[in-house]
């Protein structure tokens, strides 16, 4: 396993505990440089990428990956049941047991 580092879009003055900021600058600079970082230790041989392992709000980084014939797995180290409340929010909103805004309902979560 090779631990490597990718630019996060920001500059050297910028804010990184702007949340919007930052996350529009990963959005806006990691796939880019993702991709150049494969392609460049592909083309080197001796370290050739072949499998990606990304966390579930980088998912994009299989995109990436899939450029190239390289399979991942998406992991998310927090909680099952986390995970299980965000992918039913789409529920919840359409069955109207939840407003889109997260208003005007109560639900207890344990």
């Amino acid at each position: 396993m090779k631990l490597v580092s990718v630019p996060d879009g920001l500059g050297d003055d910028d804010d990184r505990n702007d949340l919007s900021k930052l996350y529009d600058g990963l959005q806006n600079s990691m796939p880019k440089a993702l991709e150049k970082l494969i392609e460049d230790m592909n083309l080197k041989g001796d370290s050739r990428i072949s499998f990606i392992v990304a966390d579930l709000f980088m998912a994009w980084t299989l995109d990436v990956g899939s450029k190239f014939g390289i399979k991942g797995a998406i992991f998310w180290p927090s909680s099952a049941a986390i995970f299980a409340l965000l992918w039913s929010l789409p529920s919840l909103i359409d069955d109207g047991t939840m407003d889109s805004d997260g208003k005007n309902h109560v639900m207890l979560f344990i």
